[in-house]
């Protein structure tokens, strides 16, 4: 990577105020406001060079993502909604050797079909076998 991602973000920003030169009366303001369009021009190019090392850095990971082995784990969550409502979801995940995740594939169901999630993910599970599971289905501590 050549940008340092500082919170998972580059944030560059450059500000150009142009002035409309028929509104300016004096050479020596003019000559002023074509040193600041220098300056944007200077910042513009280093912009450029900053979205070069973006587009490899980009290019970098697209080689990491095609190349890596990842893992796919069977999970089952249970989730209480701010409603106070009981939420079942079956999850696919793939895991990267870098430790990132992300969900393959997601099913919702509402908290009177928890049967029928916990027979989907044991048949999920006979699909995916030696693949590791999660079952998280019990309640929290501050649900008691």
């Amino acid at each position: 990577m050549k940008l340092d991602y500082s919170r998972g973000m580059y944030e560059k920003t450059v500000h150009m105020y142009l002035h409309d030169p028929r509104h300016t009366p004096e050479l020596k303001t003019l000559r002023q406001y074509d040193s600041w369009a220098v300056d944007y021009i200077d910042r513009l190019k280093e912009m450029l060079e900053v979205l070069n090392a973006y587009r490899f850095d980009l290019m970098e990971r697209a080689q990491y993502l095609t190349t890596a082995q990842s893992t796919l784990s069977v999970e089952l969550h249970r989730h209480r909604t701010y409603y106070g409502k009981i939420e079942y979801y079956l999850q696919l995940v793939r895991t990267l050797p870098d430790g990132t995740s992300y969900i393959e594939q997601s099913t919702q169901y509402p908290g009177s079909d928890r049967h029928k999630a916990i027979a989907d993910f044991k048949t999920v599970c006979k699909a995916h076998p030696g693949a590791p599971t999660v079952l998280d289905i019990q309640k929290g501590k501050w649900e008691r």
